[in-house]
């Protein structure tokens, strides 16, 4: 409940919380970033992966990488992100459009 207070972006497992810290995200509109082929090999599979929930909630959520020599098979690893990301969840082009655009206004642009 504390990193709500103070955060502008948070990585994703402290919104999983509960459904009220998750509320608190939305009001806030906090940053979330996720990197679904890194949580994939370390903690979370991509079905249980809360990334489609919280977009589809309305979250502030964004695409990341993390550790592209260890991950990624190709040479864009963010475009491997969003290729993974639109073919296990079901994201369309305008979905892929709106995270994108997120991730420009979390970095402040």
């Amino acid at each position: 409940m504390t990193t709500c207070l103070v955060a502008t972006c948070a990585p994703t497992p402290s919104a999983t919380a509960s459904i009220s810290v998750q509320y608190l995200y939305y009001l806030s509109q906090i940053g979330l970033h996720v990197s679904p082929l890194s949580n994939n090999a370390l903690f979370v599979y991509f079905l249980s992966n809360p990334f489609p929930d919280f977009f589809r909630r309305g979250l502030n959520v964004s695409l990341s990488t993390d550790d592209p020599l260890m991950f990624h098979q190709t040479q864009e690893p963010l475009i491997e992100e969003y290729s993974i990301a639109a073919r296990v969840w079901g994201l369309s082009p305008n979905d892929l459009c709106e995270i994108a655009r997120n991730s420009t206004l979390q970095c402040g642009f």
